[in-house]
């Protein structure tokens, strides 16, 4: 059997993995853990709706997810606060939200979990989700 003609001429592939958010940027929001769940961001849910992000520093998408809804919180004018939870430093609190994909988003409004999206979108679907989010909160008297 022969090699093929270009088969001398292999390259290396390893540099070709999923990049890595960079730990030393600080990331929007307020990181959710086992810890603050029931004694900062439930609460926080009554005074304002509060949108959880599931992300990965392994999944660009998310990490992008989470900065644009950071932008959006000062675009609201903090209308919402946002939380993110990193599901690999925090896998207990992603079991808690029943996460299956990243980015994962769910509202929280009067300590009541609303599913919001499982994927990336942009901005503008991202806006009209949130409107909608902030009706839905001042029916409920939150906000």
């Amino acid at each position: 059997m022969s090699l093929p003609p270009n088969f001398g001429q292999a390259f290396d592939l390893s540099s070709l993995t999923k990049p890595k958010v960079d730990p030393s940027i600080p990331m929007p929001g307020i990181e959710v853990s086992v810890e603050n769940l029931s004694s900062e961001i439930l609460p926080l849910s009554l005074v304002r709706p509060v949108i959880v992000l599931m992300w990965s520093p392994r999944s660009p998408e998310s990490a992008e997810m989470v900065k644009l809804l950071g932008k959006l919180e000062g675009d609201y004018k903090q209308a919402f606060a946002l939380a993110r939870v990193d599901i690999e430093a925090h896998p207990q609190v992603a079991q808690a939200f029943q996460t299956k994909t990243v980015p994962y988003a769910v509202a929280i409004i009067a300590e009541q979990m609303v599913p919001l999206f499982e994927q990336a979108y942009p901005e503008a679907q991202v806006r009209m989700v949130l409107d909608k989010v902030l009706t839905l909160a001042s029916e409920q008297g939150v906000g």
